[in-house]
């Protein structure tokens, strides 16, 4: 199965699950629902005397109507009704589909297995005609209106005519009539039933849905304008532009006013109405056909509309691609032990263009390219040789072009010189030169060859490209533009395909990559250390070898002062022999080129006279021909006027021949037309005898038509005579000019020295003969205008008789309907009073039960809302008593505490003191343990400290602890110098500013957060290295990605620990608009309900916060003279303030404890707050950073910083 085939089914069986959702939708169920008990009722039933499965003539007739449907629309409409599918050899199988509608709707295999006779082969009992009638009065109905309301809801894309051209019938509601007159009973307006069930119809098929719009040739069919305005309504997706349309479009005005409804629909979209010369497109050059702006039109369109990318598909794909070419590079340079090399499209500069399509599209084909290391700059000479589009489909479908039919060797391959033209060997002859450029050229072909047939086979991509439009020459960029795009919507469409086997490869590379970089890292270690050993074996070899190198070094400096004097000694001999050698070769160039020139120059003089030859041969040439063509041109003018007047006799005898036959037709006309005359005048009066009876209305009416006929007569003698006049005036005009003409003709003819009296016989009989004829032919006239008169009052007496019988046969009827409508009301309003006193019955009734039931769910619901409530109050009194008793006790124990330590540490001083002065008063000279007590007076606190720590280590040390210890201590005495936290700084700093890969700046955004939160000397190392700005800078350029996210995490981190710190805490704020960037992540990073990175984003967010608040204890003025960044913060705070509100709805709980902290927090000072939740501490350990988690407080804290609570 071809890629065509496999989208076509798909697409259909896409048809099929929205036809089904429709099928499917609560309002077509109950409709059909009610259609079920209306055909069950009897209420619509097939007539008696119809038997659609027996009458062939009514079956062909039902057949007819239902093919008269488009198959496309009635075979989506049949599968969709009765669940399965119909097997069809294509989707215009009307064969197939009749079959169907025989076996399946007009007959039925289960009622007839139902019904069959036990014994009696094709005998059914009783009941069987009924309920097949019933049945296919059901799906017929039902199919009817399903087709309506799935033409209305455009259920196909394309949203072909729901009738053929050629059908019965164009409207559903036609259909339903024709249906409902033939075959049902009792049954007036069927549409009308059908509404009142839920079923309405009203498709009507117009002209203009009937309107081929189907494009031949650009020049002749866009210039009505209405296939134009089609392509902006489905460019556009307004449907009303059509409603505006002339239909049909015959006249210029009509076709202007067609093409300028689509340019307005173009300027309203904003597009440049203007063309590559600089003038204006009008809707009267599209209607006049001009070439040129015709096409410029239909390329603004095709650049401006690229409907058929998908931004968002693309992008992912992009991104998809590139994540797969890093994974691979980094996979390839870790087994070859060297670092990732950049891709083509990383060197090659950004494409720039006014479409962000067109950005996209070319980063998609640089993210495919990258894979085959091949560059990409423009959409012109890069697809020349047809490489890049082979590589296009070979990298989404291998086997259908495997890479080794795609040639390498072209035009673009080959080495340019520095002025840019191709250079073979031009030291070979110009015939190998030209067999190696045809076979470039061949390769190219060959590769445009092979790509035509792959596309061939995916299908979906109009052949727009030719090998010879675009190898040996630069494509036209627009016609690239368009393919590939065409190409990169096929390849996306059938990617979903092959996606799995991809995202298989992805992790299976990543999976070998983590098991790469181990094994890396292994090596890694392994080469340090041999380079250790190697660095103190050569230490160890220096020693030893000094005095060797020395005494080597004294030999080498002696055979370098004798090789040097050697060599002078020779240079200076090969100088004076090539000296010589040099004159001589000098004096024989001198007399070559001498020769060579005074050659040249009598080339050149031969050439020119040579020159001189042939210009003078075609200057001769030229006027013997110019002569030629006048005499030529004369006598072509002769001909023409000799061949004039024979073919001016020819037509005049031709005339005479014809105006005699005229005459004799007339003749007999009349003669015709007097005998029917008289004989009608004796039908009359034989009439008149018979119907003595009705002499007078005749005489009447006989006398009446006289009068008009004589006022007609009269009014008509009186527009004849105006109309003589009038065309004697004509003629007489005519004449004049006519005779004028002559008169010059003459005049002209007298000056050639002819014969004057026969021009002047000659133009008084032709003046006779013309108002012969024309008196004859005002004659005929008069003669056709009385017949016709007569036969247009004969024709208005017959309306009028015709138009009385049919308001008889309309009043009678109306008479009847009249009666008939009163004896229905009356029935219908007993049946309203008997209907609306059992149903008030029934409603009493249910109204009771539900008051009933909801009286019970009421209790119930009180009861457990109440004792939700009691045990939330319970519970949290609970809590606040556990708590306020913990807070109790501590506070107990701490006074307790800290009394015992003070007696303690006065009864040690006085201890230490008393014997301090009593080895004074011995005279003996202080120890070194009482030097140690004065010490200890004098800093007894730290001393005591430190004995305090040292006890409590003693006391609770146990092996695992020491071993721990110990083990610290070794790590940090060997530590290298590379992993102390100021290289670490420097390193991540270097990486930061010089490299542009994203891994480097993720791993020195990491040291960066690790060093800056862990001593504040890193933070001061950072000052003046512009560190803060390029961290704003990727801030503003990463989007909402996952990798994004983690870098922005990571550099809010960094910001956030700098602005702990008092000494750098300006060096945050003193980048430029610093504080819009992070008032812009506080509105990106927002939550949001259903948001895919709230909870990434939540983390982002309060970190933002905590940044702005410290930044705002110092800066709030300086910040509030911005009214714009105000606003935005205070509509975020009001965001989050609804939030919590709602939240305190839904959880009672909860809105108390929040309630208590909101009070708490407004309470204390947040100057002081600001102090206590940032103040920095500078030791490892997760448990003493402070920190905001909950967003509203942290966008509460900027708030109250800019006193806007």
């Amino acid at each position: 199965m071809s890629f065509s085939t496999y989208t076509a089914r798909r697409k259909l069986n896409h048809l099929r699950r929205s036809a089904c959702q429709i099928f499917m939708s609560e309002p077509m169920v109950k409709a059909i629902q009610r259609l079920e008990v209306e055909v069950e009722a009897g209420r619509l039933r097939v007539r008696v005397d119809r038997h659609l499965w027996k009458d062939i003539g009514e079956r062909k007739k039902v057949l007819n109507w239902l093919l008269s449907y488009n198959p496309l629309w009635l075979r989506i409409g049949l599968e969709t009704i009765y669940g399965e599918l119909i097997p069809l050899q294509s989707n215009s199988d009307t064969l197939g589909l009749a079959t169907f509608i025989l076996q399946r709707l007009l007959w039925n295999p289960d009622i007839a297995a139902k019904f069959r006779h036990s014994s009696v082969s094709n005998l059914f009992k009783n009941g069987h005609e009924e309920a097949l009638s019933r049945f296919t009065l059901k799906k017929l109905l039902l199919l009817v209106c399903f087709l309506d309301k799935a033409k209305e809801s455009r259920l196909i894309e394309h949203n072909p005519c729901l009738f053929c051209q050629d059908a019965e019938f164009k409207t559903s509601k036609d259909l339903l009539l024709a249906f409902s007159r033939d075959f049902l009973s009792g049954e007036g307006i069927l549409p009308r039933h059908l509404s009142y069930l839920g079923l309405p119809v009203s498709h009507s098929q117009k002209p203009l849905d009937e309107f081929n719009f189907a494009v031949k040739n650009l020049a002749v069919d866009l210039r009505c304008g209405v296939r134009l305005v089609r392509v902006m309504e489905l460019f556009l997706q307004d449907w009303s532009l059509s409603e505006k349309l002339r239909m049909p479009a015959i006249s210029r005005l009509q076709k202007v006013h067609n093409v300028d409804i689509a340019l307005q629909a173009l300027k309203s979209k904003g597009v440049d109405l203007k063309d590559d010369h600089g003038s204006t497109i009008d809707a009267r050059d599209i209607v006049d056909g001009h070439r040129e702006k015709t096409l410029g039109l239909l390329w603004k369109i095709l650049l401006a509309f690229h409907v058929i990318l998908n931004e968002d598909e693309l992008r992912e794909e992009i991104c998809f691609l590139k994540d797969t070419f890093r994974t691979k590079q980094r996979l390839v340079s870790l087994r070859a032990d060297q670092r990732p090399e950049p891709g083509p499209a990383e060197e090659t500069a950004s494409f720039k263009h006014d479409s962000r399509k067109m950005v996209l599209l070319m980063d998609w084909v640089r993210a495919v390219c990258d894979f085959y290391k091949l560059k990409v700059d423009n959409f012109t000479v890069a697809f020349s040789d047809g490489r890049v589009l082979c590589y296009l489909i070979h990298h989404y479908h291998p086997g259908l072009l495997p890479a080794a039919a795609v040639s390498h060797s072209t035009t673009q391959t080959v080495e340019c010189s520095q002025r840019g033209y191709l250079e073979l060997d031009l030291s070979a002859s110009r015939e190998s030169w030209l067999l190696e450029f045809d076979k470039l050229l061949k390769n190219e072909k060959n590769n445009f060859r092979t790509f035509n047939t792959a596309v061939a086979y995916l299908g979906g991509v109009p052949a727009m490209i030719n090998p010879a439009d675009m190898s040996n020459t630069i494509p036209n960029e627009k016609v690239v533009i368009s393919y590939v795009s065409f190409l990169c919507s096929r390849l996306l469409d059938l990617r979903k395909e092959s996606r799995a086997a991809r995202v298989i490869q992805s992790a299976w590379r990543k999976y070998r990559l983590k098991q790469e970089l181990q094994l890396y890292k292994l090596r890694t270690v392994q080469h340090e250390a041999a380079k250790i050993i190697q660095a103190a074996f050569r230490s160890y070899a220096a020693l030893r070898g000094m005095r060797v190198r020395a005494e080597l070094r004294r030999r080498h400096q002696a055979a370098t002062v004798i090789q040097s004097s050697v060599r002078m000694f020779l240079c200076k001999k090969k100088f004076l022999l090539l000296q010589h050698k040099f004159t001589e070769l000098k004096q024989s160039a001198v007399k070559i080129q001498a020769a060579f020139r005074g050659y040249r120059v009598r080339q050149n003089q031969r050439k020119r006279h040579n020159a001189a030859t042939v210009i003078q041969a075609q200057f001769r040439m030229y006027r013997v021909h110019t002569a030629y063509r006048a005499l030529k041109c004369a006598a072509m003018i002769i001909q023409d006027r000799y061949r004039a007047k024979v073919l001016k006799e020819r037509q005049i005898q031709t005339y005479m021949a014809m105006k005699c036959a005229a005459v004799v037709i007339q003749a007999v006309y009349r003669g015709h037309l007097v005998r029917r005359k008289v004989a009608e005048m004796h039908r009359a009066a034989t009439l008149i005898q018979r119907k003595f009876k009705s002499a007078c209305l005749i005489l009447q009416a006989a006398f009446r038509s006289m009068r008009v006929r004589a006022e007609l007569r009269r009014r008509h003698q009186a527009a004849t005579v105006i109309q003589s006049s009038v065309r004697m005036f004509l003629c007489k005009k005519k004449f004049l000019l006519l005779q004028h003409a002559a008169v010059i003709i003459q005049r002209r003819y007298r000056a050639l020295q002819l014969c004057r009296s026969a021009v002047k016989i000659q133009a008084a009989f032709r003046g006779y003969r013309v108002r012969q004829n024309q008196r004859k032919r005002h004659n005929a006239a008069t003669v056709i205008q009385a017949q016709f008169r007569m036969y247009r009052v004969h024709t208005a007496y017959r309306a009028l008789k015709c138009a009385a019988m049919i308001i008889q046969d309309r009043y009678r009827a109306k008479v009847l309907k009249d009666r008939e409508i009163q004896t229905y009301k009356a029935m219908k309003c007993a049946a309203v009073v008997i209907q609306a006193v059992y149903r008030g019955h029934l409603v009493r009734r249910k109204v009771a039960e539900m008051h009933r039931a909801a009286t019970l769910i009421q209790r119930k619901f009180v009861t457990i809302r109440e004792r939700r409530r009691f045990l939330a109050v319970k519970a949290a009194a609970l809590v606040c008593q556990r708590w306020y008793r913990a807070v109790t006790l501590a506070k107990t124990q701490r006074l307790d505490y800290l009394t015992k330590l003070r007696a303690v540490v006065c009864l040690q001083a006085a201890y230490r003191g008393f014997r301090l002065d009593k080895e004074l008063q011995l005279g003996k000279r202080p120890t070194i343990g009482v030097m140690v007590v004065y010490l200890f007076l004098i800093h007894h606190s730290s001393i005591q400290a430190l004995w305090r720590g040292h006890r409590s280590r003693r006391q609770s040390d146990n092996p695992k602890l020491v071993a721990l210890r110990h083990r610290l201590r070794q790590i940090t005495a060997t530590a290298k110098e590379e992993d102390k936290l100021i290289n670490k700084t420097l390193l991540a700093l270097d990486h930061l500013l010089h490299y542009k890969y994203f891994s480097y700046i993720l791993e020195a955004l990491k040291n960066l957060e690790i060093t800056t939160r862990l001593s504040p000397e890193c933070c001061q190392q950072l000052l003046g290295s512009g560190v803060t700005q390029v961290i704003f800078t990727l801030i503003r350029n990463c989007n909402r990605s996952v990798a994004s996210m983690e870098v922005i995490a990571l550099s809010i981190q960094v910001l956030l620990n700098l602005s702990k710190y008092h000494k750098t805490i300006d060096m945050v704020y003193s980048v430029e608009n610093s504080v819009d960037t992070l008032v812009d992540m506080l509105q990106r990073y927002r939550e949001k309900a259903g948001d895919k990175v709230a909870e990434k984003g939540s983390s982002i967010f309060t970190k933002t916060c905590c940044v702005l608040a410290i930044l705002l204890q110092d800066q709030a003025h300086e910040v509030m003279k911005q009214p714009k960044v105000v606003d935005r913060i205070r509509s975020i705070y009001h965001f989050y303030l609804r939030k919590q509100k709602l939240d305190k709805e839904r959880t009672p709980i909860k809105c108390k404890m929040l309630a208590s902290d909101n009070a708490t927090a407004h309470r204390s000072n947040p100057r002081s707050r600001y102090v206590r939740l940032f103040t920095p501490d500078w030791i490892i350990g997760r448990q003493k950073q402070h920190d905001v988690t909950d967003p509203f407080k942290g966008i509460r804290l900027i708030a109250e910083a800019l006193i806007l609570v």
